[in-house]
């Protein structure tokens, strides 16, 4: 079993970080990394902070966390882009390991 919630978007925020210390590691947690503001940024940067981020929720859950997105990845995002995300991902996952 895991929980896994819509990213932060249309007035309200949803901190993936703050979820985690509520659970405490009692469930498995999934991600919500922004798909549109994220992963659609040209800027590399905005990418690693949020995974970044998310990894600390990772940590905060005694290590029961997927590095997932909130929503579907937008069909203008190229393959390429989407390789480097899970590239990203991967690197800071087992940076923490």
């Amino acid at each position: 079993d895991a929980l896994a919630f819509e990213e932060s978007k249309k007035g309200f925020t949803v901190d993936i970080l703050d979820i985690a210390r509520t659970l405490r590691g009692r469930t498995a947690l999934f991600g919500n990394l922004d798909s549109v503001g994220c992963l659609g940024s040209d800027d590399e940067a905005v990418v690693v902070r949020a995974l970044e981020h998310q990894r600390n929720a990772g940590i905060e859950n005694n290590g029961r966390f997927v590095f997932c997105l909130g929503s579907p990845v937008p069909p203008q995002t190229s393959l390429a882009r989407v390789q480097r995300y899970v590239s990203l991902a991967r690197g800071i996952a087992d940076a923490t390991r």
